[in-house]
């Protein structure tokens, strides 16, 4: 008797920088390290702090919810985002993307480290705010 040897489909793994990380999220942090180079350039040049950092935590919350995006759709097949990176980038500004994330995509909700991180990390990024309201 005959055996169909069933034809395995494997996914292949995302290619990697030589840093280590897959390069979509090389290029998210690339992306973040020009945006704060960019926001320190626009503070020399003697724009308006707070619109500064408004700009700041807009593009961070976008860059969040775009890697939790990307972490839940690799949740099945793939190499996921690091915990570490979404963590760091919901304290580096990007609390509001990563808290809209987690409500409109369902992800991360049960783990406890975000349910009380992100809110923890969005309350910091709503007190730098308002000092720096509070400072000009």
């Amino acid at each position: 008797m005959s055996r169909q040897n069933a034809s395995v489909t494997t996914l292949a793994p995302p290619r990697r920088s030589r840093f280590g990380l897959d390069r979509f999220l090389f290029a998210c942090w690339l992306a973040a390290a020009a945006f704060t180079v960019e926001v320190a350039l626009l503070l020399v040049a003697g724009y308006a702090m707070l619109t500064v950092a408004f700009l700041h935590v807009a593009a961070f919350s976008a860059l969040a919810f775009v890697l939790f995006a990307v972490d839940k759709s690799r949740a099945g097949a793939g190499r996921r985002v690091a915990e570490s990176n979404l963590h760091g980038l919901a304290w580096l500004g990007g609390a509001p993307g990563a808290l809209a994330a987690m409500t409109l995509l369902r992800h991360k909700t049960r783990k406890p480290s975000f349910r009380f991180g992100v809110p923890a990390a969005l309350f910091f990024n709503i007190v730098v705010l308002g000092w720096i309201w509070i400072s000009r």
